[in-house]
C-alpha cells in the first residue's frame, strides 16, 4: 500500500463521533496505516502540510466539512491526494466528491480508490483555499449559530435551526460583487438585480443591491444538503454566485424548502452566474465562513483555481 495518512479531529461532529473514530483506528491498524489526531484545526493544517512533503502519498481528513477544509489546505499545491472519511455534521464535500456515507466503503475508497483533480477557490484575505462554498450574509449567521450549538441537533436539522435563529437577527445590507468576463445562467443577473453597470473595457460586471443571502459555490451542496447551486461542479473551472435580494421574512420561510431541491433559483429574487473571479463588497463588514469555518470579513476577493487539489473520489 502507498504510504497514507489519516488526521483524525477529535472535536468532529461537536466530540460526538467517537464511535466512527474508533472504527477509523482499527481498520487503519489491519491496515497499516498511520493515524494522527489533531487538537487544533491550525495543527490539522500543519501535520497535514508536513506529512503531503514528507513523503505521504494520500492523507485522508477524518471528520466534517471543517476538518476537510483545514487539510486540504495543507495538501493543495502538492503531489499528495486528499481524501475524507465522512465523520461529522453535515459532510457536504464528501457527498459533492460522491464518496460513500458508509465508513467501510469511505475507508476503502480512501485507501484503494482512484485520484483525480478539483478546483479549488482562494479567498483573499485571507488567502486561504476553500474545496465547497463560502457564505456571506444571512447564512454566515446561521453558520456562527450551527458552529456554537451544543445541543442534540446535526445534519440537516441543525442547519434548519441555524437558518431560522438567523433569520430572526440578520440586518439586510447592501452588497456589491464585480465579476471578470461573468457567464449568466439561465435568469441574466442584470435583469435580476437592482443595478447592473460594465466597465469601458467590458470584461467586469458588476452588481449592487439589497442582499439577504450571497454564496460562491465551487460546490453544488451545503448545510447537510441544501443545493444553493446546484449546476456547480468540482471540476468545471467556474466558481458559481448565488445571490438572494432582500424578500420579506415570511416569503423566505415560504420559499426555504425550496433550496433542498435547487428550484429556489426560479425566485425572482434570486440571480446567478458564473465567473472566475470576483470581488464582495459590503456597506458594513460580513462574516465569511469557507467550508463551514470562519475566515474573515468583507470585503474580499475570490479567484477560482483550476485543478488546485488532487481528491481520492469516484
Amino acid at each position: 500500500m502507498v504510504k497514507t495518512l489519516i488526521l483524525l479531529n477529535r472535536a468532529a461532529g461537536r466530540g460526538g463521533t467517537a464511535r466512527l473514530q474508533e472504527q477509523v483506528r482499527a481498520a487503519a491498524a489491519s491496515a497499516g496505516v498511520t493515524v494522527e489526531e489533531a487538537a487544533t484545526p491550525q495543527d490539522l493544517e500543519r501535520r497535514a502540510r508536513e506529512a503531503a512533503t514528507g513523503g505521504y502519498s494520500r492523507i485522508i481528513a477524518a471528520g466534517g466539512d471543517g476538518t476537510a477544509h483545514w487539510v486540504l489546505n495543507g495538501v493543495a499545491g502538492t503531489s499528495a491526494a486528499f481524501g475524507i472519511l465522512p465523520c461529522g455534521n453535515g459532510n457536504d464535500l464528501a457527498v459533492n466528491l460522491k464518496i460513500p456515507r458508509n465508513l467501510d466503503a469511505a475507508l476503502k475508497m480512501a485507501f484503494e480508490g482512484p485520484i483525480r483533480s478539483i478546483d479549488l477557490c482562494r479567498i483573499e484575505p485571507p488567502g486561504r483555499l476553500f474545496a465547497d462554498v463560502a457564505s456571506f450574509g444571512l447564512d454566515s449567521v446561521a453558520n456562527r449559530i450551527a458552529n456554537n450549538h451544543r445541543g442534540p441537533l446535526s445534519g440537516t436539522l441543525l442547519y434548519i435551526y441555524a437558518m431560522l435563529g438567523a433569520l430572526l437577527r440578520y440586518r439586510f445590507t447592501k452588497c456589491t460583487v464585480t465579476a471578470d468576463n461573468p457567464l449568466a445562467k439561465d435568469n441574466a443577473p442584470a435583469a435580476a438585480l437592482a443595478t447592473h453597470l460594465q466597465d469601458p473595457a467590458g470584461d467586469r460586471q458588476t452588481w449592487e443591491d439589497s442582499m439577504l443571502l450571497l454564496v460562491a459555490a465551487n460546490g453544488a451542496s451545503y448545510g447537510g444538503g441544501m443545493q444553493i447551486a446546484p449546476q456547480a461542479h468540482l471540476d468545471d473551472g467556474r466558481l458559481d454566485i448565488v445571490a438572494v435580494r432582500r424578500m420579506s421574512r415570511i416569503k423566505v420561510l415560504w420559499c426555504f424548502p425550496e433550496v433542498f431541491s435547487g428550484s429556489h433559483l426560479r425566485r425572482e429574487e434570486v440571480s446567478f452566474f458564473r465567473c472566475t473571479r470576483a470581488r464582495v463588497e459590503a456597506e458594513r463588514p460580513l462574516d465569511i465562513f469557507a467550508d463551514g469555518e470562519f475566515i474573515g470579513q468583507t470585503p474580499v476577493e475570490l479567484t477560482l483555481v483550476p485543478g488546485a487539489l488532487r481528491v481520492i473520489a469516484p
